[in-house]
């Protein structure tokens, strides 16, 4: 009969057994190998090259053109003048084509804008208009259609002592406008020349509209509908044309399309490299420009 083994002789050998396994050799790790490094001297790396700066002196960068604008408090008052001036002109203008004559009544004309704190400058009788620091009158209005009339603008408080007079009419000869009062000063202060455009293409359109309610037709003949543009403030016209159809910056005409009384037509301005289009139906090619009415 065999002698039993005790458990901690089996335990033993047990572990005997485990040991023998971990002793199994484990593959070897593949070399690594690295690049080989050269031995022998090397060509030097050129520096990438930089952008050369320059030593000499430089040639000024001029500024972005700016419009002119009043440089001096004498400009400022002037170009106030001279838009109030041209307010009461564009008045006389509506009235004289609404009525054949010009006025010299104050409630027929535009009122003419205050100080920046709401101030006028005070009007000595019925006969005057206030602007900010001038006042205004009609001095001479002629009730024929082929009259004239003379504005007259007086300064007052820092403006006292400072006088312009203007006279113009329905013909270019009648207009005589004071060489003190420069646009050029005023700069952005005026409008753009296609206002001008813009403004006379409108009245255009109302004479023909007013022309066809008598004779059931359009009209290109521009002087038979009775339309005449304004000329530039000191009275001449763009070259391009000829009056009545020449305003200051703009010529101006009229396509009549179809027969009557069924027609169609389309008012143009053109000038200074642009044209402008406006149909009897009220349509604007190309778009109607931002100026306000």
């Amino acid at each position: 009969m065999s002698k039993s083994r005790s458990p901690v002789a089996l335990s033993l050998l047990l572990l005997s057994l485990c040991s023998a396994c971990q002793k199994e050799k484990a593959p070897a790790p593949e070399p690594v190998v690295l690049p080989a490094q050269p031995t022998g001297p090397q060509a030097p790396v050129e520096p990438q090259p930089t952008p050369a700066q320059p030593t000499g002196p430089q040639a000024p960068v001029d500024p972005e053109p700016t419009p002119a604008q009043p440089q001096s408090r004498e400009d400022a008052l002037a170009c106030e003048a001279l838009l109030d001036l041209r307010t009461l002109m564009d008045g006389q203008s509506s009235v004289f084509g609404e009525k054949d004559r010009y006025t010299a009544d104050p409630a027929e004309l535009p009122a003419l804008p205050a100080c920046a704190d709401g101030t006028h400058t005070a009007a000595p009788d019925a006969a005057w208009m206030s602007g900010c620091h001038f006042r205004y009158r009609v001095t001479d209005a002629s009730a024929t259609p082929d009259g004239t009339f003379t504005l007259q603008a007086v300064g007052a408080g820092t403006a006292e002592g400072r006088e312009y007079t203007v006279t113009s009419g329905h013909l270019d000869s009648q207009r005589v406008w004071p060489a003190a009062l420069a646009p050029e000063v005023c700069g952005a202060r005026l409008a753009p020349s296609v206002c001008e455009a813009a403004v006379n293409l409108r009245g255009l359109f109302t004479a023909e509209k007013a022309y066809f309610g008598e004779k059931d037709r359009y009209s290109e003949d521009l002087s038979q509908v009775g339309f005449l543009p304004e000329p530039c403030l000191d009275g001449t016209r763009f070259e391009g044309g000829l009056p009545p159809a020449a305003g200051c910056h703009f010529a101006y005409s009229v396509e009549v399309q179809g027969t009557a009384p069924e027609q169609t037509f389309t008012a143009v301005a053109r000038g200074e490299g642009t044209e402008l289009r406006f149909s009897s139906s009220a349509t604007w090619t190309p778009a109607e420009p931002s100026c306000g009415r």
